[in-house]
């Protein structure tokens, strides 16, 4: 091995070596390090005094220093690290001048990295200056990867990327914290800037109704810190981010929601309806967790209970599957308060029931006034408006409270719909016998 501890009997050539190199950066134009300031011979004296000093020698002068321990910048703490849970770092790498671009660097950090290994570190951590193009190619060609930007004084305005690589084969990932992305525009109609104004997201537009967290939906993926997609830390890291869902389609969507008007309804299949009907796509089983709401708010799930395919098939016929999903929020609409609101979504749901036989009684309805069946179209009307209707608002309203009152139209709507598909049959029997006769 190159690298040995470096003696206090070898202060002067450090220092020397040391000060040659800020010299030599200086006239490249790399403001990196300033003689006296950083580095200074009180730094080299102290890594000397704690053991973390080590040099490479040449005809016994030493050639390269390096600062070695398992200690950490205090500006590094406000970096998203990805690996490990013991790093070590090294400081204060400098080489001399004349013996640069001779692959000296490299094989030192490769000695580095031995040592920071027999040390028990798990992962290496160091920065630099971002003017300093040639350390910045040594490192990450030896696999490090960018994992942010610290800053020094007295020049704060000075870019140092921090770099980290695993130096062992179980060395743990940290947890990542991810950038995500948007929809909203167009897309999210209903959106609005409650992600941007309550949790400080930035938000492309003031409709802007979803932040996708974790994401690998093409064109919608989430990022690290850096800028790296998940679906490519997932190909990168694989098991040791994903487990067992390594090599297959990632699972998961979190996301978080502006809905500053009524969603849309959502219908989200399973695995294999999506999978046949959606591309490939995986279906949904979700989980919903209110953060914040606005007084009248309500979360909308499902159908009345006993509903059944057939009803809800022709409720969407008729149109009226928005008043079994949403009756409350289109209440929201004209008030805010919530024992009216709660009334009206009831009101509403109770009027689905019977939408479907209302169409086909406006149907019959039609077709009488069409007909010139004047007096026929009268006796259907009157009795869904007084015959059938008012005797049914008091029994049932008798009975059942309010349920029974809101009951009471499509109770008549199917009790005055017998009387009109009577006549509508009546009068093409008789249409049909006339046909006959002619």
């Amino acid at each position: 091995m190159m690298l040995e501890t470096a003696r206090m009997e070898d202060l002067e050539a450090i220092c020397a070596l040391y000060e040659s190199t800020c010299a030599q950066m200086q006239a490249a134009g790399l403001n990196q390090w300033s003689w006296g300031e950083y580095p200074s011979r009180d730094i080299v004296r102290e890594d000397l005094e704690a053991g973390r000093l080590y040099v490479a020698r040449q005809a016994s002068a030493p050639i390269c220093a390096v600062a070695i321990d398992q200690e950490q910048e205090e500006q590094y703490a406000r970096v998203d690290w990805l690996f490990g849970t013991r790093p070590g770092s090294f400081h204060r790498f400098a080489v001399a001048g004349e013996l640069r671009g001779q692959g000296l660097g490299r094989k030192v950090l490769g000695e580095i990295i031995q040592i920071l290994q027999g040390m028990g570190c798990d992962s290496l951590r160091c920065d630099t200056s971002a003017e300093n193009a040639a350390a910045l190619h040594l490192y990450e060609s030896q696999g490090m990867r960018r994992a942010g930007t610290v800053h020094y004084p007295p020049n704060l305005s000075q870019d140092y990327p921090c770099l980290e690589m695993p130096l062992t084969a179980d060395c743990p990932l940290l947890p990542i914290p991810m950038t995500p992305a948007f929809r909203g525009g167009s897309l999210t109609p209903w959106g609005g800037k409650k992600l941007r104004e309550v949790y400080g997201k930035k938000i492309p537009n003031d409709t802007t109704g979803e932040s996708l967290e974790v994401s690998c939906i093409p064109g919608l993926e989430s990022a690290d810190p850096m800028g790296v997609k998940l679906p490519e830390l997932i190909a990168r890291y694989g098991e040791k981010l994903v487990g067992a869902y390594a090599g297959e389609t990632f699972p998961l969507l979190l996301k978080l929601l502006d809905a500053r008007e009524s969603l849309s309804v959502q219908v989200h299949p399973n695995d294999a309806y999506a999978h046949e009907h959606e591309h490939g796509k995986l279906g949904k089983t979700e989980a919903w967790l209110i953060l914040r709401a606005e007084p009248g708010s309500e979360l909308v799930y499902g159908i009345v209970p006993g509903t059944e395919l057939e009803q809800l098939r022709s409720a969407c016929l008729a149109g009226a599957a928005v008043f079994l999903a949403v009756g409350g929020p289109l209440m929201g609409l004209f008030t805010r308060d919530a024992a009216l609101i709660a009334q009206g979504r009831q009101m509403l749901r109770c009027l689905c029931v019977g939408l479907p036989v209302a169409a086909l009684q406006m149907s019959a309805l039609s077709y009488l006034s069409a007909t010139g069946k004047a007096v026929s179209a009268l006796i259907v009307s009157l009795c869904r408006q007084v015959v059938i209707f008012l005797p049914m608002v008091g029994v049932l309203n008798h009975f059942f409270g309010f349920v029974g009152l809101a009951l009471a139209y499509p109770v008549t709507d199917v009790l005055s719909t017998v009387p009109a598909l009577i006549l509508c049959a009546r009068d093409r029997k008789l249409y049909a016998r006339k046909a006959a006769q002619a």
